[in-house]
């Protein structure tokens, strides 16, 4: 499981990569991996809830897309190709 989250956290940087998405990664780590309450992390990056969804919507648009790339999802694709 740890290799996995590891993995996780690759992915979100990956996804994430460059300067018009640093707050985004920002709110992946605090949120996606750090599993902060959204209204702590919502309030953390002083978003209005509708920045909030979109925001998300992005994050799960394209990490999504790399976890399918990098054969993560679904997770028991990636736990039965490692055994």
């Amino acid at each position: 499981m740890n290799e996995w989250v590891a993995d996780f956290a690759l992915v979100g940087k990956a996804a994430l990569d460059g300067p018009d998405w640093a707050s985004r990664i920002v709110l992946f780590r605090l949120y996606y991996l750090g599993l902060a309450p959204y209204e702590t992390a919502w309030h953390f990056l002083g978003l209005s809830e509708t920045n909030w969804v979109n925001w998300t919507e992005q994050i799960r648009h394209r990490c999504g897309k790399e976890l399918l790339s990098r054969g993560m999802f679904p997770p028991r694709k990636y736990f039965t190709s490692a055994a």
